[in-house]
């Protein structure tokens, strides 16, 4: 939990993750705890396309494509993907934090679409928890998905059971409470230690220029996929007064405008952009 014996200073970023991790070092030793993490990732991923196959037969069903013979294409481009491959078996956290996001897309697009879930709420914020302790910004993505339950639910009912939703917030901020408080209690401080190397001493307009010069090459990269899911979103809202895909889009452009505002990352290959382009996929399919 830290860098060096008697030093009280962070030594992570994902909490959960490095329990994992710690827990098969226990369990195989260390010669093997490597490879159960390889193929634990590999796992998540495995699981992770099987989901994204399960959206696009929602999508295909409610709007009526008849796309029956690509509809494991969005998979295989999300398994082919390099940089959710190169992070998830390479052990990092990228493949929780992707099966995570993944599931609750699905989850939240069966309740929009298809039938009510009495649980919904319960369901997202115990993912936003699990992505939370996974990495503290691990829940940005999945904030869309909320939005678009809540327009959803207002919508089509004219109203919000804010009872359901203010109960199972409770999850949330007792997550992120007590989270916080190990973090005081043991290192003196009530934010990561992330923070302190990102924001700390850097001005914001150094830390948007950086974050931009980091950026952009991912934004050429995916152009083609970011331009037409773009477009198509635009144009159900515009034809059809169908906001859900503005919603599906934001979940990785929220990543971008943060990815941005924390000047970047320390690593190439898109450690934290690529667990949400995965909404991509479908949406160009369709």
């Amino acid at each position: 939990l830290v860098w060096n014996t008697g030093e009280y200073i962070e030594g992570f970023t994902n909490p959960l993750w490095t329990m994992v991790m710690a827990l098969s070092i226990f369990i195989f030793g260390q010669n093997l705890a490597p490879l159960i993490i390889q193929l634990l990732g590999l796992n998540l991923l495995l699981f992770s396309g099987f989901y994204i196959y399960s959206i696009v037969q929602i999508l295909n069903k409610k709007f009526e494509l008849n796309y029956r013979y690509l509809s494991l294409l969005p998979s295989f481009l999300f398994w082919a993907y390099y940089p959710i491959g190169y992070w998830s078996i390479g052990g990092m956290e990228v493949s929780l934090l992707t099966f995570l996001l993944v599931a609750l897309t699905y989850y939240c697009l069966k309740h929009i679409l298809e039938n009510e879930d009495e649980h919904i709420y319960y369901k997202l914020f115990t993912f936003l928890s699990i992505a939370y302790i996974t990495r503290p910004d691990g829940f940005l993505s999945m904030l869309p998905l909320l939005l678009a339950v809540l327009f959803n639910d207002y919508a089509s009912n004219k109203k919000i059971n804010f009872y359901s939703l203010i109960k199972s917030s409770i999850i949330f901020v007792v997550t992120i409470s007590l989270v916080i408080l190990f973090r005081y209690m043991y290192y003196g401080d009530f934010v990561p230690n992330t923070y302190h190397l990102k924001i700390d001493g850097y001005s914001l307009l150094w830390r948007l220029e950086n974050g931009f010069g980091f950026i952009k090459l991912f934004l050429l990269e995916m152009s083609v996929f970011i331009f037409i899911s773009s477009f198509f979103a635009l144009k159900q809202v515009r034809e059809s007064k169908n906001y859900l895909w503005i919603f599906l889009i934001m979940i990785p452009f929220i990543i971008f405008a943060y990815q941005v505002y924390v000047g970047g990352d320390s690593w190439n290959k898109w450690r934290q952009l690529s667990p949400s382009i995965f909404i991509y996929f479908p949406l160009i399919i369709n």
